[in-house]
């Protein structure tokens, strides 16, 4: 009896994947045992089929400012998106890299073209006009058709990827959370958002750690750059509606370095507080220079608060710095007050001991002379 012979296929595309046992009949027919389908169709009907996918990278070449006074951050960024567009076959090409004129990149879709900037401020956002387009053909050439006339090696486009790289110079709005000022640390919001076209839906991909980098310095002003983070999200648009935007959202951290402001408002201040606060051992009858003293010493405060208050940023609430000034300013207050009321106390206690004095008179022979005495006040301080 001959044996009958089980095969397992399976067969996969760029949206299905299928396996099949099929089992031979002594006939010579075969009996299907089982097929299973795995689909995402239904996943890609939203997109109205297949959806290519678009990789971006960022690369924070510098930060050239951060104005927390106007909450805004300027940034040297190059950006990079690598994509596949299957509607284009490459022919006659040798495997590598090529680097597209800019005459055949106007013929192209291309993903930076149709880039918006979050977040970022009208008519401050300058772009490069030079772009750079790169083809890599990674995979082999279709085989040749033997009957086709022409010998031209053909490269399908869908795993060969097209890369495109282009820098700008952007200025952002950047919220600031001032709170702990000078004490605060930062982290600004950028990103970028790319609307598909209705012949156009893709995805964009941008989780690694390597889809940011910066290489700028770690010291921009007062800020130090503690690193750059990345994130991708995805707003995908109804079935009857192609049309889909994909942001690509990257976080910079910046923590403020607060020795510039320890030298110039922190330890000021203190000393001031320490020698109002001494004026309360000097001579309790040295009205004068305890008062003229402590009085002295708020009118500097508040002439170094006034100087150091140029360069704090701009809020509605209270900072820090604010509550920091706002005690020792009270508290230098309160002492001048106090050295005023105790000489005003000393002078009221001082006017109210009166005391009487009668004097006795000796005459010449000894007796103590009793005539009409003379009263008089005499004024004693305690």
């Amino acid at each position: 009896m001959k044996k009958k012979l089980t095969f397992l296929g399976i067969e996969t595309s760029c949206d299905e994947t299928a396996a099949s046992v099929v089992q031979e009949n002594g006939d010579g027919t075969a009996k299907v045992l089982s097929n299973i389908v795995s689909s995402q169709i239904k996943e890609h009907e939203k997109f109205g089929g297949v959806v290519p996918e678009i990789a971006a990278r960022a690369h924070v070449e510098n930060i050239d400012f951060i104005d927390t006074l106007n909450m805004r951050i300027g940034l040297t960024i190059t950006l990079k998106m690598k994509w596949a567009d299957n509607r284009l076959t490459y022919k006659n090409l040798h495997r590598g890299m090529h680097v597209l004129s800019e005459t055949t990149g106007t013929n192209l879709w291309l993903p930076l073209d149709y880039t918006t900037h979050e977040h970022a401020i009208i008519g401050r956002v300058l772009k490069d006009n030079n772009k750079k387009i790169v083809l890599h053909t990674l995979e082999a050439a279709i085989p040749i058709d033997p009957h086709n006339s022409r010998e031209d090696t053909h490269f399908r486009s869908d795993t060969n990827a097209l890369e495109m790289s282009q820098r700008f110079k952007i200025e952002y709005n950047c919220v600031f959370n001032l709170q702990l000022y000078p004490f605060d640390k930062l982290m600004c919001e950028f990103g970028m958002n790319i609307d598909g076209s209705p012949d156009k839906t893709f995805l964009l991909l941008g989780e690694t750690a390597e889809s940011i980098t910066y290489v700028g310095p770690t010291m921009v002003e007062d800020f130090e750059i503690l690193g750059v983070t990345n994130h991708s999200s995805q707003n995908n648009g109804s079935k009857k509606d192609n049309n889909s935007s994909h942001t690509f959202k990257f976080f910079v951290s910046i923590e403020r370095n607060y020795s510039a402001q320890i030298v110039s408002a922190f330890c000021p201040s203190f000393l001031f507080w320490v020698l109002a606060y001494c004026t309360l051992f000097m001579d309790i009858d040295d009205i004068s220079n305890r008062s003229r003293t402590t009085v002295t010493v708020l009118l500097v405060l508040v002439a170094l608060l006034q100087t150091v208050k140029k360069d704090f940023p701009k809020t509605t609430y209270f900072k820090y710095i604010d509550i920091w000034f706002l005690w020792y300013t009270s508290n230098i207050f309160l002492i001048t007050v106090f050295h005023i009321l105790l000489l005003h106390c000393n002078a009221m206690f001082a006017t109210k001991k009166q005391i009487l004095v009668k004097p006795l008179k000796l005459l010449e022979n000894g007796n103590v002379d009793n005539s009409p005495k003379k009263k008089f006040n005499k004024i004693a301080l305690i």
